[in-house]
């Protein structure tokens, strides 16, 4: 014997998607459209995770507070004047080696004089950001990152502060998926996104796209994003990290977006595509995949079978 149910779904005031309908043990039926729906056709948003997409943090480029190496170089940390509160602190350099790959070393300042320098052993390429291992400010001296042997500045890591070319990440989950970076019109210049997986702790160094917007996914995935480095993002450029948008529009066989066109206060089957689709939002869009607002709350009554 089949279960029947009647399920309220809701689109908010100006939104073209509406809540979640969860697909997995039900077969699709009738849909009834309200009297009031701004005219549309119906499409559908399709998800296997009932995940929506996040921002995890918003990046302002900071390319020029960086000269980048020569070369594959390794690095030294070092004050002008010492510091007591800062002995033997660590500072995290992040950035990529020869093959572009994304690496980071923790090099610790002296662990009695911090005005004596100390080189890390890993060559660095290009360098993105340098932080406080604790989390901490710096004290009263800014620390020089330098090629060793006292050669050139790469960065100053200002006094004060604990971080240098490094984004403030507002939300870290990343429920195991890509992220998103999208930034400037037609930039190519890169991000680097550190952060964990299964524990492990990973790292993509990833190039914008130069389209407009630019954009660019990643090949890693992420539980949490714990950093992102901007110091080779076009200065003052502005760019967002975001979890993988999970929701995409449902097509047919013949790549077809599959949509419905309704007229309100009708009743219309639904598309067999739908059925055990995993997690459904209806669409409301002009026919060929651009949204369109509902004006106000709406209610779609669905019918469905299990």
């Amino acid at each position: 014997m089949l279960n029947h149910a009647s399920l309220p779904v809701d689109f908010a005031a100006g939104a073209s998607v509406s809540g979640v309908l969860d697909m997995r043990t039900w077969v699709a039926g009738v849909a009834h459209a309200p009297r009031n729906w701004t005219s549309a056709s119906l499409g559908f948003k399709v998800s296997p995770v009932n995940i929506e997409q996040i921002t995890l943090a918003t990046l302002a480029g900071a390319a020029t507070s960086f000269s980048q190496p020569a070369s594959a170089t390794a690095l030294e940390v070092v004050q002008a004047a010492h510091v007591a509160g800062d002995v033997g602190r660590g500072i995290v350099v992040v950035g990529s080696d020869a093959t572009g790959a994304a690496i980071t070393e923790t090099i610790s300042l002296h662990a009695t004089n911090t005005t004596t320098a100390v080189a890390g052993t890993t060559e660095f390429t290009k360098v993105a950001g340098v932080y406080t291992a604790d989390g901490a400010v710096l004290g009263a001296q800014n620390v020089t990152v330098r090629a060793s042997g006292g050669g050139a500045t790469v960065v100053t890591f200002t006094a004060s502060t604990a971080s240098v070319g490094m984004a403030t990440v507002t939300a870290s989950a990343a429920n195991g998926a890509e992220v998103v970076v999208t930034g400037p019109n037609a930039d190519q210049t890169y991000v680097t996104v550190i952060g964990t997986l299964s524990g492990d702790v990973v790292g993509q160094r990833v190039q914008l796209d130069g389209s407009s917007p630019s954009v660019i996914y990643s090949d890693q995935r992420y539980d949490e994003v714990t950093h992102v480095a901007v110091g080779e993002l076009t200065n003052a450029g502005v760019a967002t990290v975001k979890s993988r948008d999970w929701w995409q529009p449902l097509y047919d066989d013949l790549g077809s977006i599959v949509s419905i066109t309704i007229t309100a206060g009708t009743s219309f089957d639904l598309p067999e595509a739908i059925d055990k689709a995993g997690f459904v939002k209806l669409w409301s869009h002009n026919g060929s995949g651009t949204a369109v607002a509902q004006t106000e709350a709406r209610r779609v009554w669905i019918e469905l079978k299990g």
